[in-house]
């Protein structure tokens, strides 16, 4: 059996694999941390079935809009931009120099996603003479990978692919057989809205610094990413679980996954209650994310009615105790009370409704 776990950015996914992973096989490249493990063989093996001749900037998470499915030049050469001197630090520095291009989506299937799990998991050869199609040497490695299970994958790419390649070969997947079981995790849309800000994902890659763009293309994002898992567990039935009752749900997850064991939530502690007020671009879209909230079961009694100053402060507080007392470090983002106190001064001083603040900042600054 392969357990996939399906999720939207910063909705806690690292933290379940890594629970999970105590009891259920990870598949990775030798060496490499269960907190950076992703499963890449679902949306990379997507792009080998129907996108093999591209070159790996062709990434439909980073180059495609999610409102029309279709690619945006200008992010894909933001994106070659970027690639040129940052590749390493995202693991996509493969320079074709016979090609004076980036390798194939093909190459990098084969030689960067395959190549490391083929011998512990014995994953076919591809051959051209040996398959059909490649839609049936990815149905094969699923396959093989499922004889070695049960094994467990993560990857928030999944739910962020705008091509729909990912989706259709999951359908492909499941009606040829291939034992695959979906988990769905997600959080309040609108505290995702503010951590997947804080963190920039994409920020330099697509847009070059332009945060207008940027908060544009997360909220799209995140639009997509949620009605489409909502849409795989309907259709498939996914076992969904929530970021916020984790220290509840890990149990219906382990009885789902057929684990015996008692999960240990001891170290599942919530930072942040209501995120999204200490963001003013998360605040200024309140309503938008509230109606996806109520998609995924929130209802209108979980959110405020108007965010008020006494709102932000009590938040503020609640957040600065909560990280001072009793959590000084998050898996994929570690911050204190000072450096979250830092960033929220910075979130006002460029906010434009809170103009006076900006006007007493410089009037220090020049003094």
């Amino acid at each position: 059996m392969i357990y996939l776990l399906f999720s939207t950015q910063s909705s806690g996914s690292t933290y379940v694999q890594r629970e999970v992973a105590r009891y259920i096989d990870v598949p990775r490249p030798v060496g490499q941390e269960i907190s950076d493990a992703e499963l890449s063989l679902l949306d990379w093996g997507a792009h080998f079935v129907y996108a093999p001749k591209e070159t790996i900037d062709f990434e439909p998470g980073r180059t495609y809009d999610p409102q029309t499915g279709k690619e945006v030049s200008l992010w894909r050469k933001n994106y070659r931009d970027y690639l040129g001197h940052s590749a390493h630090l995202i693991g996509r520095d493969f320079w074709d120099l016979s090609a004076e291009n980036w390798i194939t989506v093909q190459q990098f299937f084969l030689e960067q996603v395959i190549a490391p799990l083929s011998s512990k998991y014995d994953l076919p050869i591809y051959s051209e003479l040996r398959y059909n199609s490649r839609l049936d040497y990815v149905t094969e490695v699923f396959r093989r990978l499922s004889d070695k299970g049960p094994v467990f994958g993560k990857n928030p790419k999944w739910l962020n692919d705008f091509s729909g390649h990912t989706e259709q070969l999951l359908q492909n997947l499941l009606s040829s057989g291939v034992p695959i079981k979906g988990i769905y995790l997600y959080r309040c849309p609108a505290n995702t809205h503010a951590s997947i800000l804080e963190r920039k994902f994409r920020l330099e890659e697509m847009f070059k610094g332009d945060i207008h763009a940027y908060d544009d293309f997360t909220y799209d994002a995140l639009c997509f990413s949620i009605n489409l898992g909502t849409s795989l567990s309907q259709e498939y039935e996914f076992l969904r679980i929530k970021y916020e009752d984790l220290s509840n749900d890990m149990s219906r997850l382990f009885c789902y996954l057929n684990i015996t064991s008692t999960p240990d939530t001891s170290g599942y502690q919530k930072k942040y209650s209501h995120r999204y007020i200490l963001n003013p671009r998360s605040r200024r879209r309140f309503n938008e994310l509230k109606q996806l909230g109520n998609i995924l079961g929130y209802s209108n009694t979980y959110y405020p009615k108007r965010i008020t100053f006494i709102r932000y402060v009590s938040e503020l507080l609640v957040t600065l105790i909560r990280t001072s007392t009793r959590h000084t470090g998050n898996v994929n983002n570690p911050e204190t009370a000072r450096s979250i106190l830092k960033k929220c001064f910075w979130y006002e001083v460029h906010n434009p409704k809170v103009r006076y603040l900006k006007r007493i900042y410089h009037l220090i600054v020049r003094r």
